[in-house]
């Protein structure tokens, strides 16, 4: 499961594909993309890499149908959801300024 230990790795390949491929242009960045066609722009990877540094990460558990959270509770750690909730939703959000 994605953990926040996940976060640091996470923020460190952006960084590195924003420092070593933006520079080149999104031609090069397109071969590391799952859709090459994809429309981005060099700025696209500086923007992710800045929203990364704000974020923070929440656990939920969902409805059957992956709609709503259960009791609007989100849980710090995936240890703290009640054992036998299958539906855990991850959330990244900005942290509070």
């Amino acid at each position: 499961m994605f953990e926040q230990k996940h976060i640091p790795l996470l923020r460190a390949a952006v960084l590195f594909f924003d420092e070593e491929f933006r520079p080149h242009g999104s031609p090069i960045m397109r071969h590391y993309l799952e859709d090459p066609n994809l429309k981005i722009q060099d700025s696209d990877v500086t923007e992710l890499r800045e929203l990364l540094q704000r974020c923070q990460l929440r656990y939920a558990v969902t409805d059957e149908g992956w709609t709503t959270i259960e009791n609007g509770v989100l849980f710090r750690t995936p240890e703290e959801i009640p054992a036998m909730k299958p539906r855990i939703a991850l959330l990244l959000f900005p942290e509070r300024g």
